[in-house]
């Protein structure tokens, strides 16, 4: 029965997704102290601010914020040599090294901010416009006696305004996902080769991945977002347990969660690298 289930998995999505997830999971686990550190400045980065909060002190908040970022940049930098692991098929976990992790760290940041940036512009945009729109219908609205919230509704969503907001919701959610796959591979040639300029080349990203194959991208990314919600369900249920559920599931999850998506994403790199 199991092998029947495999099989029709492996049809569905394909036989390298599934490789690649099944050595992405075990990955984790070959540098336990590695990934405990990890874990520990994920963790660091989480509770930096709460002195400051807690004592309702705004130098402190400042200086917490201050050291939550630099603490989620060298996280990042580490997380972007998991990635080049991956490309360059090395089954060990990367060593630590705070000033290579948070310099790669910031190009990294660079990298996704210039890929995330037209989506961002364009959602902002579509944003003004129909709430424009909207307060618009709302102002030409003539007020004869109590107007309820249905009232306010109707109004404002029309058939064609609601046809509408659809249309583009739908366009802006196909515009995100071809810049999440461009990113993906931008960064993977950042890992790479180093260059930001490399990494940001659109016309070079957009040939990765149609070598790669969006649908097999795809495939690997819905794996991942199942696994990952398969985790967050466990780490939920270990939370319940007072603070030290909480310590684990920031430790043991999230860190668990990023070694995995890099190691897989190097890994479907590897492939035309």
């Amino acid at each position: 029965m199991e092998n029947n289930i495999y099989s029709r998995t492996e049809s569905l999505i394909g036989k390298d997704s599934l490789e690649i997830l099944k050595n992405s999971i075990r990955y984790p686990f070959t540098d336990i102290k590695t990934f405990l550190i990890i874990g520990v400045l994920f963790f660091a980065s989480f509770i930096s601010n709460f002195p400051g909060t807690f004592l309702k002190n705004e130098f402190m908040v400042i200086v917490g914020g201050i050291v939550s970022l630099i603490i989620t940049i060298i996280v990042i930098g580490y997380e972007l040599d998991v990635l080049k692991f991956g490309i360059e098929l090395k089954d060990e976990l990367p060593s630590i090294d705070i000033k290579r992790n948070l310099k790669n760290g910031i190009k990294l940041f660079i990298v996704d901010i210039i890929y995330y940036f037209i989506p961002l512009v364009v959602i902002t945009i579509a944003l003004f416009i129909f709430t424009g729109i909207a307060a618009t219908k709302v102002t030409n609205l003539e007020f004869v006696g109590n107007v309820t919230p249905v009232d306010l509704l109707n109004t404002i969503l029309t058939p064609d305004f609601a046809a509408s907001i659809i249309i583009v919701a739908i366009v802006l959610i196909i515009m995100c996902i071809m810049f999440s796959l461009l990113a993906l591979m931008g960064q993977s040639r950042l890992a790479k080769t180093g260059s930001i300029d490399d990494a940001i080349r659109f016309g070079k990203s957009y040939r990765d991945l149609k070598e790669i194959g969006v649908g097999k991208t795809l495939a690997l990314i819905i794996l991942l977002y199942i696994l990952i919600l398969v985790i967050f369900l466990i780490m939920a249920v270990i939370s319940l347990i007072p603070v030290i559920g909480i310590i684990i599931a920031f430790i043991v999850g999230d860190t668990f969660i990023a070694f995995v998506q890099y190691r897989a994403f190097g890994l479907l790199y590897s492939e035309i690298a």
